[in-house]
């Protein structure tokens, strides 16, 4: 089972301005993102930050390198990404990738964490 874990920060002077610039996130990236928490950022007042999971279903490291980062494509032309290392069939991976330039006015930093745990042994 493969997990998005997206956090960032978002410029707003109010919750519901940030939950907007969230929504609109999510409609770039098309994943669901209402359950997100969003709290105000304690070392800059005019941000907030925002941490959310998204179930991803059974997908392949090959095909999340892919698909994940093609989602995110178009909210940014710069992204720093890290992979651990090449995974074997049916081991753990992971990869990562963040921006510090998205192209949603408001949106500030993103980070993207794609997990899946390996599978258990066959009984």
């Amino acid at each position: 089972m493969a997990t998005l874990l997206l956090s960032g920060y978002l410029r707003a002077k109010r919750l519901e301005k940030a939950r907007v610039l969230l929504e609109r996130l999510g409609e770039a990236i098309a994943c669901d993102l209402t359950a997100a928490s969003v709290e105000r950022y304690w070392r800059d007042p005019a941000l907030f930050r925002f941490v959310a999971t998204v179930d991803l279903g059974q997908l392949s490291f090959r095909d999340a390198y892919f698909e994940v980062p093609a989602r995110f494509a178009s909210l940014s032309g710069r992204w720093s990404m890290t992979v651990p290392y090449s995974p074997t069939e049916g081991s753990s991976w992971d990869f990562e990738a963040d921006t510090a330039r998205t192209s949603i006015a408001g949106v500030e930093s993103v980070c993207f964490h794609v997990r899946a745990d390996a599978r258990p042994p066959d009984r």
